[in-house]
């Protein structure tokens, strides 16, 4: 199921440790952490555990997959952001998160390198596709709607961010009926 993906402007590639220098210092920009609890890497060692732990495909506990590509430009070979999806190994669901980084932004990116790996989970048997983003995040709230999600609710959120618990919308994608 997962393999390095391609749409007109970048290759999705299956993350590794060596991504860990192309993405450093693009996650220390505070702007990316606005709307998430996520923090930017301690240092390059631990970014790189950290992408070796994703490259395995699977959680700690053994009970989820996880598919985590790095995207990669074409056009200058420059990591641009990452997509990724979380699915149960007992269910055809995926929870997706998606970052670009800041000098990446306002391009389209996020909305290419999201539906190619939509379209992927679903051609891989995921049944729904869902997603979760903070109510203030406008950008991330138009990206899903254009690609066709469809908010499923609004709850209290489980993170804590500049210490205000706020809300967030949940969003789900089904692949649509043939005919």
């Amino acid at each position: 199921m997962f393999r390095p993906l391609e749409t007109p402007r970048l290759r999705l590639e299956p993350i590794r440790a060596d991504h860990a220098g192309a993405m450093f210092d693009g996650l220390h920009e505070p702007s990316l952490y606005a709307y998430q609890t996520d923090e930017p890497p301690d240092d390059m060692a631990s970014l790189r555990e950290r992408y070796a732990q994703l490259a395995t495909g699977d959680s700690p506990a053994g009970d989820q997959h996880w598919l985590n590509w790095i995207l990669v430009r074409r056009d200058t070979g420059q990591a641009a952001g990452y997509v990724q999806a979380t699915l149960a190994h007992a269910g055809a669901q995926a929870e997706i998160g998606y970052l670009v980084l800041v000098a990446h932004q306002r391009r389209g990116f996020a909305g290419e390198a999201v539906a190619a790996m939509v379209q992927h989970l679903f051609g891989a048997g995921v049944a729904v596709v869902r997603a979760v983003v903070d109510v203030r995040n406008v950008p991330s709230i138009a990206l899903l709607e254009r690609l066709g999600f469809a908010r499923d609710g609004t709850e209290r959120s489980a993170d804590v961010i500049d210490g205000v618990r706020g809300f967030d919308h949940r969003y789900e994608l089904r692949p649509p009926k043939p005919g």
